[in-house]
């Protein structure tokens, strides 16, 4: 093939492979070494459920991890709502409330605790179970109102989670 510039077309060049192997493609492989076998690490081995950030102000940080507890009912999910605290001081106080749509029925289970430790030092946890009667027509949507207590002022913070997978 002539180049677009016109003239004679450079020397071809052998293919290279563009994921770092360093050799260029159709050349000899190089001789085969055993592999190397490897430790399987434990999150490889673990089941992934999605997990949302949904939530995060003046230390407080709230994740939710999502997954299916009953395999015969697939409109039903659980949350585990995480708060952590990232802060200098303990949050105390802490009270969750969650409201959804009408086509969603909603339980709470009580939280672990009410004081989030300082410093990442711990994490309190709460169980939301949801039941989707219009799974895969309607995603599910959760308003959060979060109160507690930091550095000595009591905060009450509002939230929306809508961006859930599909099938929750």
């Amino acid at each position: 093939p002539v180049p677009f510039g016109g003239g004679a077309a450079p020397p071809a060049a052998a293919p290279v492979d563009i994921f770092g192997g360093g050799a260029p493609l159709g050349a000899p492989a190089p001789a085969a070494m055993a592999p190397t076998p490897m430790a399987p690490t434990p999150m490889a081995m673990a089941p992934s459920n999605p997990v949302i950030n949904a939530f995060e102000k003046n230390g407080l940080k709230l994740t939710m991890e999502l997954s299916k507890p009953d395999p015969t009912d697939v409109q039903k999910s659980d949350i585990k709502c995480k708060f952590t605290n990232s802060s200098m001081g303990d949050i105390t106080n802490l009270n969750f409330q969650a409201a959804v749509p009408k086509f969603i029925t909603l339980s709470m289970k009580p939280p672990s605790a009410t004081t989030v430790p300082a410093n990442g030092g711990g994490a309190v946890e709460q169980i939301v179970t949801v039941k989707n009667s219009q799974i895969n027509v309607k995603k599910l949507m959760v308003r959060m109102r979060i109160s507690f207590t930091a550095s000595g002022q009591n905060l009450v913070e509002q939230a929306q989670v809508a961006d859930f997978p599909a099938g929750y």
